[in-house]
């Protein structure tokens, strides 16, 4: 479960990282794509 947690962390920050900088995607789109990440990330594992 952990395992699960940190790469559900560690990829959103590096992915909303990059758009926030390209694409200057909003707070709340930043905060949907970390929550989609999580459960994309808890429903494979």
């Amino acid at each position: 479960m952990l395992y699960v947690r940190l790469y559900g962390f560690c990829i959103p920050a590096l992915d909303t990282t990059y758009y926030d900088n390209n694409l200057y995607i909003s707070n709340n789109e930043t905060i949907l794509r970390n929550i989609l990440w999580v459960w994309i990330l808890l429903l494979v594992e």
